[in-house]
């Protein structure tokens, strides 16, 4: 992402950090780097989904899907790991990423499929062509034990068992809102080096570190990286952004995921010398 694309204020709030590292204070600069420094410099642009609740029967297996069914046909069926149908974790439409974003994935449907007692690192990701995508062609639903151990679990079969009352189990994309900027700087400068008398040995005038924390302070919301949303950046638990590919996707814990004690996960990708790209999975939590 190019300066020119970020907010003002976050511009401003780099300006005023090149300041902060610029002093004499090695203990200081090392404070500041270690906490604010690797923060700054993790941001991006995010498009939070537009999210429909529906029944299991009702959701579009051919669209794009956070919690739910997805699509399989002859040739791309349901997987399975150790003997057990496999549970997705979501469904995008590479092209519809692309209009999103502008960014160039292919195409097909990206499907992301975990196994009971499977490590989430370790998840199936396959991308389905668009020319073996067609409502005639889907697959059933398979009978999927709820009682396996699943880090995602299943709860939208309950909508499938017969004489049960149908619920609004599954959660469908239907859309993307206009995109917002993450950001994983959430310390202010204060919050990271004490009170103020502790600045004021590093030489840094304290007005610009009031500065500061007032406009990280007043965007903190707006630019806060929590959320399920397409691309963008994460609440950083075991590992931060720049050490990790680009999002395509970043989950938090909501619509039936379950990612350990205030845990998040993303779904990576990354292109080598030749264009060719690669997805993977990973998370984190406290």
């Amino acid at each position: 992402m190019s300066v020119e694309t970020i907010p003002k204020d976050y511009e401003k709030l780099k300006t005023l950090l090149a300041e902060f590292v610029a002093n004499d204070d090695e203990d200081f600069f090392e404070f500041v780097n270690d906490n604010i420094v690797n923060s700054i410099d993790a941001y991006a642009w995010a498009w939070d989904p537009i999210l429909k609740k529906v029944s299991t029967g009702d959701i579009d297996r051919c669209g794009d899907v956070l919690y739910g069914p997805i699509y399989t046909c002859s040739g791309y069926e349901w997987p399975e790991y150790g003997g057990f149908p496999m549970v997705p974790i979501i469904q995008l439409d590479l092209d519809r990423c692309r209009d999103v974003s502008g960014m160039e994935f292919g195409s097909g449907l990206l499907q992301v499929w975990n196994g009971h007692k499977q490590d989430v690192q370790d998840s199936m990701v396959r991308i389905i062509p668009n020319s073996s995508v067609s409502k005639d062609n889907l697959l059933p639903i398979p009978k999927i034990d709820r009682m396996l151990t699943f880090n995602i679990p299943p709860d939208w079969t309950i909508d499938l068992i017969e004489d049960e009352d149908i619920s609004e189990t599954a959660v469908q994309i239907i859309g993307y809102k206009a995109k917002r900027f993450t950001s994983q700087l959430t310390f202010g400068a204060k919050g990271v080096f004490g009170k103020p008398s502790n600045w004021a040995s590093s030489g840094v005038p304290l007005e610009k570190i009031k500065s500061f924390d007032e406009i990280l302070k007043s965007n903190s919301k707006k630019w806060s990286p929590a959320n399920n949303h397409l691309f963008g950046t994460f609440e950083p638990i075991q590992y931060s952004g720049s050490e990790r590919d680009t999002p395509l996707f970043c989950f938090e814990g909501d619509y039936g995921f379950d990612w350990g004690d205030g845990g998040n996960a993303q779904l990576f990708f990354r292109k080598d010398e030749s264009g060719n790209v690669s997805f993977y999975m990973d998370w984190s939590c406290y």
